[in-house]
């Protein structure tokens, strides 16, 4: 038997196709529009970024339902409610994404203690991807203490909207080396938000490749694992196609792995 294609040019059909185009030109898209697509390489990049934004990332409005379900089910916190939500305003304007940012917009919840806050969100991570098994080190995990990063900027408690940059602008480099750039440039990074990123955005996890969709690393928080050793742990968030796990776990911050990517929040 053979394996179904999956080339955009072998899988699409004629009606698929047609389809498409009728939608494209009730937008108002032209014949010219549509052929510039094949040659204009800034805009099949920004198509592209477009089609990624709809492919991986939840809408603000499904990730409203989503945080309330978790804490129906998860967090019982009488303080998360769609009002609370509702009164931090709208979301931020999402720049797009291109071959050097990989961005989302995410709700983010802070209780103003950065391990409750982390384990909260673990607990989030887990109930939202469920049907996926999650591994993690969970010896490590409890006798690992977690700690914001000296000179970090300080979250807000209670809820916020953020725009996240996942591991795309700094893959390849060590933690140590893009918080020294993050904190030049005065951008918060990915800390105890990294689960709850991913419990909100579930095809994000399970599209990570360490490729295009780097492995996520949060600089913002150091660990170290048992009491008296080093703060030189940075925790990291990816998805193992090999066995279809979700894992967190730990590297050395002074690590750097070409399938890795320091994250930030604007």
């Amino acid at each position: 038997m053979f394996d179904k294609p999956t080339t955009l040019t072998a899988s699409l059909v004629r009606g698929q196709e047609t389809q498409t185009l009728l939608a494209l030109q009730k937008q108002g898209v032209t014949s010219d529009d549509y052929a510039a697509i094949g040659t204009n390489a800034a805009l099949c990049a920004d198509v592209y970024a477009a089609i990624l934004k709809h492919r991986l990332f939840t809408s603000p409005e499904d990730q409203i339902t989503r945080l309330l379900e978790i804490n129906e089910h998860v967090w019982k916190d009488p303080s998360v409610t769609e009002e609370a939500i509702r009164a931090i305003g709208s979301p931020p304007e999402l720049p797009v994404s291109d071959e050097h940012h990989l961005r989302c917009i995410t709700l983010l919840y802070e209780t103003g203690d950065v391990a409750q806050t982390f384990e909260r969100n673990w607990l989030a991570c887990q109930y939202k991807n469920e049907d996926k098994v999650l591994r993690v080190d969970y010896f490590q995990i409890r006798q690992t203490r977690i700690r914001y990063r000296p000179g970090v900027r300080a979250r807000k408690v209670g809820f916020r909207w953020a725009v996240c940059e996942l591991g795309r602008e700094f893959k390849g480099r060590s933690v140590n080396r893009a918080f020294e750039r993050m904190f030049t440039d005065q951008t918060m990074g990915i800390g105890q938000e990294l689960p709850l990123i991913a419990a909100l955005h579930p095809k994000w996890v399970l599209h990570m490749d360490g490729n295009k969709i780097p492995f996520v690393v949060a600089p913002d928080i150091q660990v170290t694992n048992g009491a008296g050793g080093k703060f030189e742990l940075a925790l990291y968030i990816l998805f193992s196609r090999r066995d279809g796990t979700v894992r967190l776990g730990t590297e050395f911050t002074c690590q750097r792995d070409s399938k890795f990517g320091p994250g930030s929040l604007r």
